[in-house]
């Protein structure tokens, strides 16, 4: 069986689940732009760290650098000799990395608005004990 990723593959996979567990997935084409947006979109959608960003905007982002590395691999070739791939697994490797990065410093930056906050209460106690002693 070939399918194209989209709706009628998921309801291939969730109609017949034991079939599908036995088979492999082999990516003829590279996605494009506009694949890879919308699979970004879809993933940024299921994690909780991107509801204060725009998920559009980062998606497109991240699709744009998808596809310069698609552009960048004949280069690659001719000055190394070396062959790399860009597949869509790479593409979901990307954007996993992304969002563990994204989530580290999200945390730190929690972190430290937090102890920016508490600095700041004790400042403002500081200021309100010594007006008080005046």
């Amino acid at each position: 069986l070939t399918f194209s990723p989209g709706e009628r593959l998921n309801e291939c996979m969730r109609g017949y689940a034991g079939i599908t567990r036995r088979c492999t997935v082999d990516w003829f084409s590279p996605w494009g732009h506009e694949v890879a947006s919308n699979v970004a979109i879809s993933l940024m959608k299921e994690t909780s760290e991107f509801t204060t960003i725009e998920p559009v905007r980062l998606a497109e982002c991240m699709a744009a650098t998808h596809c310069l590395v698609q552009e960048f691999v004949p280069t690659h070739f001719r000055m190394t000799q070396r062959q790399v791939y860009v597949t869509p697994g790479t593409f979901l490797s990307f954007a996993d990395t992304y969002q563990s990065v994204y989530a580290k410093h999200a945390n730190e930056i929690r972190q430290r608005m937090h102890m920016m906050s508490a600095g700041l209460k004790k400042l403002h106690g500081a200021r309100t004990g010594a007006s008080e002693m005046q």
